[in-house]
C-alpha cells in the first residue's frame, strides 16, 4: 500500500457495485443515503450523493449541525459536495456559505459581505501559495515579512468582523525545487518561505478559538506531485488536484467533528493476528510472531507502538478477543518483546463471547457511549459482525499485510483533536481508576458504604484560565450528562468569565483511587433577583456519586450570597441526554412550562424552599 492508496480512504469499505443505482432509486430513504456516506467515495460519487442528500433533505436527520464559511483565493466549486458527504460521514449536517471567486480581502475587510446575516460556526481560511507575494532571492527578509503581514492582517480582520473561530490552513508547496535540498535552508526560496510562514500560522495565528488545518502536512503524506496539478491550476485555478479532494474533505470534516467534540475516546483491539502474529492458544508463547528480526514480527511491533502512542496521549485502551483469558494474559506478562502491557489496558475482555457483546460490556464498564469506541480487528468476519450489531462503533477496514495496520489506523483519524491538555493525558488513568471503583462497589454491601469508602473531595471554584482548555472541551464533547447541550468556544467562555452577571462553576473530584480531574461545569446568568442556569454538564465517570447534589448545594450558597430568590433552569432533550431528564425534579425544582414542540422543558426553584442534600463528599474551594 503506497501513499497514493490513502486517497481512496482505505479504512472505509469500498463503494458498493450498484452505488449509482442506490443513489438514484426513488425509494431510497434519507437513512439509506446517509449510510452511503460511510463508504470510500471518489469525487464523482460524492457529487451524485450530495445532490441526493439535498434533494431528499436527508441532512436534517443528522444530530449535529455546522455552518461553514469558505474563504479562498482559488476555485472551490468542487469542494461543497465532497465536504457535505464527508461531514455526514461524521454525523454532521454541514451547510456551506461561499463568496465569489478570489474575494478574500474584500470579505475580510467587510466591503463584500456574503456572510452578513448568516449564522456561521466557523470560517475556513483556505489559502494557497498563489495568494502570497512571489518569492524573491534579492529580498529574502522582505518577502517573508510581507507574507506574514498579509496573513496576520487577514486573520485580524476576519476575527474583528465575524467573531467566529477560524480554521486556518497551512500552505502546501508545489514540489519543484530551485536549489534542490538547499531550498529548505536558502532564504528567499519558496520552500524556505512557506516553511517559516506555516510555523507563523501554527504558532501565532492558531491560538484561542482558531483551529489549525495542516494542509501542508496532508500534501506531504500523499506526495506533492499528487497534490498539486499544474494543468488543473492553470485551467481552473484548482489549488489541488481533483483526485485528492475526498482526502482533503475527509480531514476537514474530521477537524469540524473534533471541534464539536465528536472524536473517539477508546481503542478496542483484538489480539491474535492483530497485535501479534499467530494464535496464542494454538501456537503457544514461543510460536507467535512478534519482535525484531522478522518482517512480520516488526510489523506487529509497529502497530503496538502506534497503540501505545495513542495511550500516551490519553486514548483509553481495551481488549476484545476470542481467547482463554489466562492464556492470552501470558503474552502480556511473559513475552519479552511485548510492548503493550496489562497496566496499559483499562478493560480486558478475553473470552468466547461474540465481539459485539464484549464491546458492549467494555462501553458499560468505562461508562462511555458506543460512538466513542473504535474496534481494531484483522478478521473481516468479526469486523462485519460488530458493524452489523453496533453501528455506532467505528470499525476500520484493515489490509491483509500487518505492515500497513498502523498506517491505516492513523490515517483514519478517529482520534483527531483540536487541543491537547494535561487532562487528556491523564484520561487513561481516570478510566482505569473507574474500573477499580466498580469492583469496589460490587464488593460492598450498599451504595452508602461505597460512597463513604471513596473519601471524595470536590474542589469548586469559578472558571479560570488554568483549566480553560479542558472546560471548553467538556462543553463541546459532553452529550449524556448535559442539560442543554449548548456549545461555546474559548472566546465565548472567556467573555463569560469577565461578565460580573455570569456565574461560572468548575469542579474537580479526587478520591482514594486518584484524580478524576475536571468533571463538571455550570454556567448561569443573574438577572435581577433570579438566576438562570444556561449550561450544566458533567463527566459520566462520576455518575451516581452525589456530585450533582453537592453542586446544587453550592449553587444555593452562591444564590444566597447574591440575594437571588429563584433559580430557573431548562432541560432540552436530545437522543443522548435522557439520563438527566429527571435531574431538576430530583433536586427539588418544579416544572414551570414547556416550549413549543416540547423541545425545552423549564423548571424553577425558590431558593428559600431548598433543603440541602446530605452528601458523602467534602467540599474545598
Amino acid at each position: 500500500m503506497d501513499a497514493t492508496a490513502l486517497l481512496s480512504l482505505p479504512w472505509l469499505l469500498p463503494a458498493p457495485e450498484k452505488f449509482s443505482m442506490q443513489v438514484k432509486k426513488e425509494a431510497t430513504t434519507a437513512a439509506a443515503l446517509i449510510e452511503l456516506c460511510q463508504y470510500g467515495l471518489d469525487i464523482n460519487q460524492c457529487e451524485k450523493l450530495s445532490k441526493a442528500l439535498l434533494k431528499q433533505g436527508a441532512l436534517g436527520d443528522l444530530p449535529t449541525k455546522f455552518s461553514l464559511g469558505i474563504l479562498s483565493n482559488s476555485t472551490t466549486d468542487l469542494l461543497p459536495a465532497v465536504l457535505r458527504v464527508a461531514a455526514a460521514r461524521h454525523g454532521i449536517a454541514l451547510t456551506i456559505e461561499r463568496p465569489d471567486f478570489d474575494q478574500v480581502m474584500q470579505v475580510a475587510l467587510g466591503s463584500v459581505t456574503p456572510f452578513s446575516g448568516v449564522h456561521l460556526d466557523a470560517i475556513l481560511v483556505a489559502l494557497d501559495m498563489h495568494f502570497f507575494p512571489a518569492c524573491d532571492l534579492d529580498d529574502t527578509v522582505g518577502t517573508l515579512e510581507r507574507c506574514r503581514l498579509l496573513c496576520g492582517r487577514l486573520t485580524e480582520a476576519l476575527e474583528k468582523n465575524y467573531q467566529v473561530p477560524l480554521i486556518i490552513q497551512t500552505i502546501a508547496d508545489r514540489g519543484e525545487a530551485l536549489f534542490g535540498s538547499l531550498d529548505l535552508q536558502q532564504a528567499g526560496t519558496r520552500r524556505n518561505t512557506l516553511h517559516h510562514l506555516n510555523s507563523y500560522i501554527a504558532d501565532t495565528l492558531c491560538s484561542g478559538p482558531n483551529v489549525l488545518f495542516d494542509v501542508a502536512g496532508l500534501s506531504e503524506v500523499v506526495g506533492l506531485s499528487n497534490w498539486y496539478d499544474p494543468l488543473q491550476y492553470f485551467m481552473a485555478k484548482l489549488p489541488c488536484s481533483q483526485a485528492v479532494l475526498p482526502w482533503y474533505a475527509e480531514h476537514c470534516a474530521r477537524l469540524i467533528a473534533a471541534m464539536k467534540g465528536k472524536s473517539k475516546k477508546c481503542l478496542v483491539f483484538d489480539l491474535d493476528n492483530t497485535i501479534w502474529g499467530g494464535v496464542i492458544g494454538d501456537d503457544g508463547l514461543d510460536g507467535i510472531t512478534l519482535g525484531r528480526g522478522s518482517t512480520g514480527g516488526e510489523a506487529f511491533l509497529a502497530i503496538q507502538k502506534c497503540i501505545l502512542d495513542y495511550h500516551q496521549r490519553g486514548i483509553v485502551l481495551a481488549v476484545s478477543s476470542k481467547n482463554t483469558h489466562d492464556i492470552a494474559m501470558q503474552v502480556f506478562e511473559q513475552h519479552a518483546d511485548m510492548l503493550i502491557r496489562r497496566e496499559h489496558i483499562s478493560v480486558f475482555q478475553a473470552n468466547w463471547e461474540d465481539k459485539a457483546s464484549n464491546i458492549n460490556a467494555i462501553a458499560q464498564t468505562l461508562n462511555l457511549g458506543l460512538d466513542a469506541l473504535v474496534f481494531l480487528d484483522d478478521n473481516p468476519v468479526e469486523r462485519q459482525q460488530v458493524r452489523n450489531a453496533l453501528p455506532q462503533v467505528a470499525v476500520p477496514e484493515l489490509p491483509s499485510d500487518p505492515a500497513y495496520f498502523a498506517r491505516v489506523l492513523t490515517a483514519a483519524g478517529y482520534f483527531d483533536s483540536v487541543a491537547f491538555s494535561a487532562e487528556d493525558r491523564k484520561r487513561n488513568a481516570s478510566y482505569q481508576q473507574n474500573a477499580r471503583r466498580i469492583e469496589a462497589f460490587e464488593s460492598l454491601g450498599s451504595l452508602e458504604e461505597y460512597l463513604k469508602s471513596l473519601d471524595m473531595v470536590l474542589t469548586i471554584k469559578p472558571i479560570d484560565t488554568n483549566g480553560l482548555t479542558r472546560i471548553v472541551q467538556l462543553i463541546n464533547k459532553t452529550n449524556q450528562f448535559n442539560l442543554t447541550t449548548r456549545r461555546y468556544d474559548q472566546g465565548a467562555v472567556t467573555a463569560m468569565m469577565a461578565d460580573p452577571s455570569c456565574i461560572t462553576v468548575q469542579a474537580r473530584l479526587t478520591d482514594i483511587y486518584g484524580e478524576n480531574g475536571m468533571i463538571a461545569v455550570i454556567i448561569a446568568h443573574e438577572v435581577g433577583t433570579e438566576m438562570t442556569i444556561d449550561s450544566w454538564l458533567m463527566s459520566c465517570r462520576v455518575l451516581n456519586r452525589q456530585v450533582e447534589y453537592c453542586l446544587m448545594n453550592e449553587l444555593i450558597v452562591i444564590a444566597r450570597q447574591r440575594r437571588i430568590t429563584a433559580i430557573n433552569a431548562s432541560y432540552i432533550p436530545t437522543n443522548r441526554n435522557a439520563i438527566v431528564e429527571n435531574l431538576y425534579a430530583d433536586l427539588g425544582f418544579l416544572r414551570s412550562g414547556t416550549s413549543s414542540e416540547a423541545k425545552e422543558i423549564r423548571w424553577t426553584l425558590q431558593v428559600n424552599d431548598y433543603q440541602d442534600h446530605e452528601v458523602f463528599i467534602r467540599v474545598e474551594k
